[in-house]
């Protein structure tokens, strides 16, 4: 890995530190005060927008766990994400502080997932993907025949130690704080000997199980891992939506988690964040200019609206498959590493 020129370590507690160098700490400074501090300056029509890509990266980055990290693919998350928004729903009727509920939700998403990620000891790649496409049938037929599905469930106010997220700002605030959390829990899970282990796994499975490394243990804890994070954020989804219901969460989703994944970058945290700010900003651009579309083609101006983000988001997709495979963090390094070898950056 790339460090600043003199940039010495001298024992191992700085070889493994998080932020490394005083620029890295102002960047990570800056990038706090932006996070909580960009609604203040943005119009309140784009808040939607950013607390649904701060929900979006929360997900995400449990894929980014399970599929970048570990190489499971799975076509099911979304069903993963209702799990937890109908655990936390149900629970915070029942007067269960917010906290508990959250741990609850991720903690239900989870052992689910550890349930449905079983066939991951036996069959990967193509004939996994569509056994965990599997799953998201018969969880969301659980949901509505015996949890209420039908109609679903009303999430009331919620609190923190008396603060109250009873408007959209201070429930960005509770998506945002959750979600940074739940990033570095994600930057410490990758570092540490799970990580290691999830890497060997996905390079060559058969590999590491030679070299001693537990696959089937392994391959399941990141099903639990990656759900755990589904669960949550699912619950913070229907925690702004104020319902919890199955129609918030369409397969159609778990397509397009896995698109922000490519288009951010597989193998990366910041890929999480980058592929989902990124999709998500081209498909606002697809409903800003659904109305032109419309004035085009007036014979069609009655599907514009459905119809133009999809197209925007599904060739932006097809393009990075084509031009870009490797992601936006991939040309990000490309970028950095021009600027620090200038002017002899090839």
């Amino acid at each position: 890995m790339w460090r600043p020129s003199g940039l010495f370590h001298v024992n191992y507690r700085q070889e493994i530190a998080f932020i490394q160098t005083p620029a890295q700490w102002v960047c990570l400074v800056i990038g706090l005060i932006l996070a909580y501090t960009l609604p203040l300056f943005m119009p309140m029509i784009l808040w939607d927008y950013l607390i649904k890509s701060w929900v979006t990266i929360a997900a995400v980055l449990g894929l980014t766990i399970l599929t970048g990290i570990c190489g499971q693919i799975s076509l099911g998350h979304t069903a993963f994400m209702a799990v937890g928004a109908f655990v936390g729903a149900i629970l915070l009727n029942k007067g269960v502080p917010l906290v508990l509920a959250l741990i609850a939700a991720g903690l239900a998403g989870g052992l689910v997932g550890l349930i449905f990620g079983l066939p991951a000891l036996r069959i990967k790649g193509f004939y996994l993907a569509f056994a965990t496409l599997a799953a998201f049938y018969i969880i969301e037929f659980a949901l509505i025949h015996y949890f209420g599905g039908e109609t679903g469930h009303a999430v009331p106010p919620t609190n923190i130690f008396g603060f109250h997220f009873d408007s959209d700002l201070r429930i960005y605030y509770l998506v945002v704080s959750v979600t940074l959390l739940l990033t570095y829990c994600c930057k410490n899970i990758i570092r540490c000997k799970w990580g290691r282990a999830f890497v060997a796994i996905r390079d060559h499975d058969i590999a590491a199980n030679t070299l001693g490394v537990n696959i089937y243990f392994y391959k399941l804890m990141a099903f639990f891992i990656g759900c755990f994070y589904a669960g949550v954020s699912g619950l913070l989804l229907s925690i702004y939506m104020g319902w919890a219901s199955v129609d918030h969460y369409p397969l159609s989703n778990c397509i397009w988690y896995l698109g922000m994944l490519i288009v951010g970058g597989m193998h990366n945290i910041s890929g999480a964040f980058l592929g989902v700010f990124f999709i998500l900003g081209i498909e606002q651009i697809g409903i800003a200019m659904a109305p032109v579309f419309a004035e085009w083609f007036p014979a069609k101006a009655g599907s514009m609206i459905g119809t133009v983000p999809i197209l925007f988001v599904g060739l932006t997709l097809v393009l990075f498959i084509l031009f870009e495979p490797r992601g936006l963090v991939h040309r990000w390094e490309i970028i950095k590493s021009s600027f620090r070898l200038f002017p002899f950056s090839h």
